[in-house]
């Protein structure tokens, strides 16, 4: 697993949020999530690899109860002191969360899975103790700025090399596997108005598998039974396009 492990580190990425681009980034990153997502004041929600806290903060201040857990004690103390005792941070693993079964409405791995030994593993943990959904966002490889990353971990020891890439049809699969191809719901976001996008009130949200930050909701609630993951041929399939997002059940 490859988490932050030094406290320069961890106050690099985090302080990176406070500057320009990290601002922009971080405003396209949450229009993603607002839309996919959609959680509701009385959700409970597990945030794993929740970083500094930033997102928690977003989610605590309409009154959700919300947790974060992250594999960097030097992220848990950043998060624990930018949130208070209001919303807890606890040190953990993806891959072996604490919870007993269905404590949280939704869990949210917000590129956490391309850190992680076993993406899979991390999928069924939190299958496990989410109620409704999971949320899952990753940078996308083929897009302008996934291509930049990579070009940049090949020329330095970049502190921040994830251990996987994921595009969305990868993604997909990894899900299919991992939790028996649940309906989800899935959009992408341009860091930068590269690509056409579905234009809704100024929104940059596209579907388009290109974008830079691929989003997808995983619906647990409405699995028929888990009988029918048993039964790899019992399949739904249908797409339709909501709100700027693509839905489908593979």
């Amino acid at each position: 697993m490859r988490f932050f492990d030094d406290l320069h580190s961890c106050r690099q990425y985090d302080q990176w949020f406070d500057t320009l681009k990290g601002r922009h980034w971080f405003q396209r990153e949450w229009e993603l999530i607002e839309t996919i997502l959609a959680p509701c004041s009385r959700d409970r929600l597990l945030d794993v690899g929740c970083g500094g806290g930033r997102h928690l903060l977003e989610w605590h201040s309409p009154g959700m109860r919300c947790m974060g857990l992250d594999a960097s004690i030097h992220m848990v103390e950043l998060a624990r002191r930018r949130l208070g005792p209001s919303v807890p941070v606890e040190h953990g693993f993806a891959e072996s969360l604490p919870f007993t079964d269905d404590h949280f409405d939704i869990v949210v791995l917000n590129k956490t899975l391309e850190f992680l030994d076993n993406p899979i593993v991390a999928l069924k943990e939190a299958q496990r103790v989410a109620r409704k959904s999971v949320f899952i966002q990753v940078v996308n490889p083929f897009s302008p700025v996934g291509l930049k990353q990579a070009f940049r971990f090949l020329r330095d020891s970049f502190p921040y090399r994830p251990n996987h890439y994921f595009d969305l049809w990868t993604l997909k699969k990894l899900i299919g596997t991992a939790m028996g191809h649940p309906l989800h719901q899935w959009a992408s976001t341009n860091t930068k108005p590269m690509f056409r996008s579905w234009k809704q009130g100024g929104s940059h949200i596209s579907t388009s598998p290109f974008g830079d930050l691929v989003a997808i909701r995983v619906d647990l609630a409405e699995l028929v039974s888990k009988s029918a993951l048993e039964f790899p041929h019992r399949k739904m399939a249908f797409t339709t396009l909501i709100h700027g997002a693509t839905r489908e059940g593979l």
